[in-house]
């Protein structure tokens, strides 16, 4: 623990941790010497409001301390590891995650997601019908009609000749939208049936820069309707997660049928949103989806307070990271 003292971040309580380590001790002291001088005690205090943040973030990162809220709440205070006890701030009022204190930024990892994407989805370099009968080619890009295959062919992902390899033209594709489109029995065997009834073919690398762009597309509307608003910080898994899902879903179902995912994401209680997360008939991808909450909750872990339906509320209880119980 960094210090029984950040329980109550008074300006003792930074001092006494700033003082632990040799290269902070000079500060601690300097700091000290500036409180205790009227003329001075302002800009210490400022000075201390910035350290406070940086043992904080520390803290955090090695998981001393942690985010805590309500089961189903939107709001969190900080807390420490095990005890529950609330972190207060200078002014006296609890530290939210918008002041001081938050997670890092992370990247989301394209390279792990990208291949894997593909693999998921499965990359055929002709027309078929998925499992919904939708006109689908390369990877899931699913064509709502023949003029979205045409628009395909103009640009991003351009159709050739099985045989010869020359472009096809507009009207080529517009007439193999229409075969494969009333060839809806052989949906049933997978998208391989249609490989020996189709003409036209695309190109592997043209389908992973679509897919990308698609991807990056539905993200990029999630992300736009405000739901996700710390994306940003949240573990590389759960961006995959949350990308994953609106790209698969399509972002209306996504936001919409998703509400009690999105509810564990906000108070990141990566448990409750990988409980939330299955999708039907997507077995493997759901199993994924699950191992990569697990990493999140193993490197960013959460407490929830708990309040059973109909259950006295005093005390709290708060789930610690060794998932024992403790009165908060």
């Amino acid at each position: 623990m960094v210090s029984d003292t950040l329980l109550n971040l008074d300006p003792a309580g930074v001092i006494a941790n700033l003082g632990r380590t040799a290269s902070n001790a000079s500060s601690a002291t300097a700091i000290q010497a500036q409180l205790e001088d009227p003329a001075q005690r302002d800009g210490a205090l400022a000075d201390l409001a910035a350290r406070q943040s940086e043992l904080l973030k520390a803290a955090l990162a090695a998981q001393e301390i942690g985010w805590a809220s309500r089961a189903g709440a939107g709001d969190a205070a900080l807390v420490e590891a095990g005890s529950g006890q609330r972190i207060e701030a200078f002014d006296g009022r609890p530290i939210s995650r918008d002041r001081s204190v938050s997670y890092p930024d992370v990247e989301l990892p394209w390279a792990k997601y990208l291949p894997l994407l593909a693999d998921l989805e499965g990359y055929f370099p002709y027309m078929y019908l998925d499992i919904n009968k939708f006109v689908t080619v390369a990877i899931g890009q699913m064509m709502p009609n023949a003029e979205a295959a045409v628009t395909l062919n103009q640009g991003q992902l351009p159709f050739f000749k099985k045989l010869g390899g020359s472009r096809a033209s507009d009207d080529e594709v517009r007439a193999e939208y229409g075969r494969v489109e009333v060839l809806t029995d052989l949906a049933s065997r997978g998208a391989g049936a249609y490989q020996s009834v189709t003409t036209l073919t695309v190109e592997e690398a043209d389908a992973q820069v679509l897919v990308k762009a698609e991807a990056e597309k539905h993200l990029a509307e999630a992300l736009g309707t405000g739901k996700y608003p710390d994306f940003g910080t949240y573990p590389g898994g759960v961006q995959m997660v949350i990308t994953d899902m609106a790209f698969n879903l399509g972002v209306p179902k996504f936001i919409a049928q998703y509400v009690n995912f999105r509810a564990g994401i906000l108070n990141r209680d990566w448990a409750r949103a990988r409980d939330e997360s299955g999708r039907r008939n997507l077995g493997r991808r759901n199993t994924i989806v699950a191992s990569w909450f697990d990493q999140a909750i193993a490197t960013q872990r959460f407490f929830i307070l708990h309040t059973p339906k109909g259950a006295d509320t005093t005390p709290q209880k708060i789930l610690a990271m060794d998932g024992s119980l403790n009165s908060v």
